[in-house]
């Protein structure tokens, strides 16, 4: 049995004896829901939602926040973006984007955050690739991303 009078080890290293951690108003953790996340910048459109860089003040870090698109029916389209957060975020796969978190912001638009991925992605690959060993060089990434969508298809999921 542990010695009351010694020091706690932390299993992650971040401490050797145990601290009050502060929790009140100027705490990031204690951020609300409608400062969370900052937009930087828009990554990304389609039929559904917009895609933006943004920035998660509670966990200091960049991430994809994905909300219905503007023009777009919130209620008709609402039940869609729901079950797409939902199935995906039930997707445990290394070729599919986890989400972090979701929610309803301060003006009422459904949206989830994911982790943010950087590069070009395989259609500008694609375009760039010129000749034969150029596309060579694409066969691992297409693979890549069928195994995931074999995955999804493994668990009745249809993209």
């Amino acid at each position: 049995m542990a010695d009351p009078e010694e020091p706690t080890r932390s299993l992650v290293g971040l401490s050797e004896a145990p601290r009050p951690t502060p929790a009140g108003p100027g705490h990031p953790f204690a951020i609300d829901d409608d400062r969370r996340y900052r937009e930087l910048a828009v990554v990304g459109a389609g039929g559904l939602g917009t895609v933006l860089l943004a920035r998660d003040a509670r966990l200091d870090r960049d991430v994809a926040l994905k909300r219905i698109g503007p023009g777009v029916d919130q209620d008709a389209a609402g039940a869609r973006f729901l079950r797409e957060a939902r199935i995906t975020a039930r997707l445990d796969h290394p070729g599919i984007v986890p989400i972090h978190d979701a929610g309803l912001s301060a003006d009422g638009r459904l949206y989830y955050t994911m982790r943010l991925i950087r590069g070009q992605s395989l259609a500008d690959l694609a375009r760039a690739a010129t000749d034969g060993a150029a596309r060579l060089e694409l066969v691992a990434a297409l693979t890549a991303a069928c195994h995931a969508v074999g995955y999804a298809h493994r668990h009745g999921i249809v993209h």
